[in-house]
């Protein structure tokens, strides 16, 4: 609830990363399981390599615009969607590192690997993170549409790597015979489906 209702930079980067925290102590808590602990370790290493992109695309649009709060910073973006950071431009490189953040919370094809294996912890579990958390980079991107909508190579990727995912986890869906696994590949498939929609501009 958190991360979908901040209204400003600093708290959506501290919920993004409490999302993280509690996902890896909810797939864990079964301490003797060594699988569990595995891959419970294993998510929580993708999640970080999910959380360094997004800092540094808050870094770089407060460093463009000096604002916290989004709206005043996605009017800005509006008003001037060139504006330099570090010699880049600040709503194209922003648009990417969230692009990248998305792909590691939300599964997306070549840092899929951790989610069909999250199932190996209990089952609410298994349901809170299909039915929830792995909607994260959706929603991150959706959260940053204003910077998206200037930034068209950064859409074509999304779209590209979106649709990879799609296929990839349906194809990996129908070659499962554990039907845990079966509905993370699923899982993976649909959120490839989402980033697909992102990227083609379908934010709504």
């Amino acid at each position: 609830l958190l991360f979908v209702a901040g209204g400003d930079l600093v708290t959506l980067l501290i919920a993004w990363h409490m999302v993280s925290i509690i996902m890896y102590f909810l797939l864990g808590q079964n301490t003797e399981s060594r699988p569990s602990e595995r891959y419970a370790f294993w998510t929580f290493i993708t999640y970080r390599i999910g959380d360094l992109p997004m800092v540094l695309a808050a870094v770089i649009l407060y460093q463009a615009y000096g604002v916290l709060d989004f709206p005043t910073l996605f009017e800005r973006i509006s008003l001037n969607p060139h504006a330099l950071v570090f010699g880049l431009p600040a709503a194209i490189t922003a648009a990417l590192l969230v692009a990248f953040s998305a792909f590691a919370k939300s599964a997306q094809f070549p840092l899929h690997t951790w989610l069909p294996y999250t199932m190996e912890g209990p089952t609410p579990v298994s349901a809170l993170m299909h039915a929830g958390i792995v909607n994260a980079g959706g929603i991150i991107i959706n959260r940053f549409a204003p910077a998206f909508v200037h930034s068209d190579g950064v859409l074509q990727l999304l779209f590209v790597v979106g649709i990879l995912t799609a296929v990839i986890g349906s194809v990996l869906m129908l070659t499962q015979n554990d039907i845990k696994k079966s509905l993370g590949y699923s899982t993976m498939g649909q959120m490839g489906f989402m980033i697909m929609e992102c990227g083609v501009g379908a934010f709504s």
